[in-house]
């Protein structure tokens, strides 16, 4: 059985819940979708509910906020299937085979499956920052991802065999925004299972507005200095960590961050701007952990 999970927090779900369940009921295959809805006061509940009419398909909507990672155990819980695949909300399959594509593979030789990411080429004005990073240092080419498994992909349009690692979940402990996924595939790398790279892209439609997605990012540096402090995150797994490690080698941390400090309001204004340049934004999150470190001492 297959279970799709969709985590949800305010958003409408039907557009890619009903091209999901077209495509499962096409399949001809036993099929649930699941979707956990984070927000019990949005006002989209009662439309999104429309689905629990669809045959198969369930959503459900916390008593409380739960958060990313623990919305996401829940549904991990609550899956009926062996073969799970995990989409985020804002995403729509590229293309009409998107479910046939994965149930068609063998999950017994290959148990972790990742089917890549794409981005739309129109953009309104104002959303250039998750745009451009989106598209440099997500959509990433198939032959990239081949050569580079583990750190090229996500958690969202992941196809896998749950009994594979019966106890994997998603790191329950972070309130922060950003690096659960990563830690995620670590725990599939750190149980010896390979990821097989393959072309089943969805689109990622949910572009947020530059300044709400560089305070995401400064807060995801923020999380993964504590994840670094607590030793579940390394320079393997980080080039943030591996930088920030090469300026304590050479004694150039206090140089750098002096450097940082006169440099950051030019840096946010070149981020923030139509022709943002993730140069820019690699140098404002390196300064961002260097003083989250110094800091903490």
């Amino acid at each position: 059985m297959l279970s799709i999970l969709i985590p949800t927090y305010n958003y409408d779900i039907l557009p890619l819940v009903s091209q999901l369940h077209k495509q499962a009921t096409q399949a001809n295959i036993y099929f649930e979708i699941r979707v956990q809805e984070d927000d019990k006061n949005s006002t989209l509940v009662a439309q999104n509910a429309i689905i629990n009419t669809w045959e198969n398909c369930y959503y459900d909507v916390n008593d409380s906020r739960q958060g990313w990672c623990l919305n996401r155990n829940i549904l991990i819980e609550k899956s009926k299937g062996d073969k799970i695949l995990f989409l985020d909300v804002d995403t729509l399959p590229v293309n009409n085979n998107f479910i046939s594509t994965y149930v068609e593979l063998n999950l017994d030789e290959n148990p972790f499956v990742f089917g890549g990411w794409n981005y739309k080429e129109n953009y309104e004005k104002g959303f250039e920052l998750r745009y451009f990073y989106g598209v440099n240092r997500e959509a990433i080419p198939l032959h990239k991802r081949i050569n580079n498994p583990y750190n090229t992909a996500f958690t969202s349009n992941l196809y896998y065999k749950k009994s594979a690692i019966p106890n994997l979940r998603f790191e329950s402990n972070l309130t922060k925004y950003g690096y659960d996924d990563i830690l995620f595939i670590n725990d599939i790398k750190k149980n010896n299972k390979p990821i097989l790279h393959i072309e089943n892209p969805i689109y990622h439609l949910g572009l947020e507005k530059s300044e709400v997605y560089f305070n995401k990012v400064v807060e995801s540096v923020l999380n993964l200095s504590i994840l670094y402090k607590q030793n579940q995150m390394s320079a393997q797994e980080s080039k943030i960590i591996k930088a920030f490690q090469i300026l304590q080698k050479y004694y150039l941390t206090n140089l750098f961050i002096y450097f940082f400090t006169i440099c950051k309001p030019l840096f946010r204004k070149n981020i923030l701007s139509a022709k943002p340049s993730l140069f820019y934004l690699d140098l404002y999150k390196l300064g961002t952990f260097c003083l989250s470190m110094r800091d903490s001492k």
